[in-house]
């Protein structure tokens, strides 16, 4: 798997550097910083991904291949972009224990609640989360999980849930950032 990953990075860098640094062709070390920027936030979400996707993998979830609709609905809602993958490992045993059917990895309901598809499952609870917890003033998972979920142990959970997706995203930057060729 990780040759895989690795030959994934490294095609993504080729294709979007032409394996060299790219630079805007105005003057001004300004538009270079900018134009690095760019690509290292661009680079960073792919990581981001890549970690999400591998967490998920481990762990033989079907969540695996959603990685990228929470990568899509963390940035459109700002939020962290662990959260939503954490929360759906505790509530549904990493996408493992849920009714198909329904498209509810997240418990929502006692996980009776349909979504037409997980992509809106996730959307749904991603933009619940900004506008009517975090919006409201819960920022920290503790804070979330007064609200969300009746387990008093749910935020230490999905704390715990959410430290493996980070682990895993050092582990993608240490294979990626090693790899570049500048």
């Amino acid at each position: 798997m990780g040759k895989k990953i690795l030959l994934i990075l490294f095609t993504f860098f080729l294709l979007t550097t032409g394996g060299r640094k790219v630079y805007a062709q105005t003057a001004g070390s300004s538009a270079a910083l900018l134009q690095e920027q760019k690509l290292r936030r661009k680079n960073n979400i792919f990581i981001k991904r890549l970690a999400i996707e591998s967490v998920f993998a481990k762990y033989n979830s079907p969540l695996a291949n959603q990685s990228q609709a929470f990568i899509s609905t963390c940035i459109k809602y700002s939020l962290d972009c662990y959260l939503l993958p954490a929360i759906a490992s505790i509530e549904s045993g990493f996408g493992k224990r849920y009714i198909k059917s329904n498209n509810n990895p997240f418990g929502w309901g006692g996980g009776y609640i349909k979504f037409e598809s997980l992509d809106k499952a996730i959307d749904t609870v991603g933009k619940t989360l900004r506008e009517k917890y975090i919006n409201r003033g819960a920022k920290t998972i503790p804070q979330i999980g007064r609200i969300y979920a009746a387990d008093p142990n749910w935020a230490k959970k999905v704390i715990g849930a959410k430290r493996l997706f980070e682990k895993e995203e050092r582990k993608q930057k240490l294979l990626f950032y090693s790899n570049v060729i500048y």
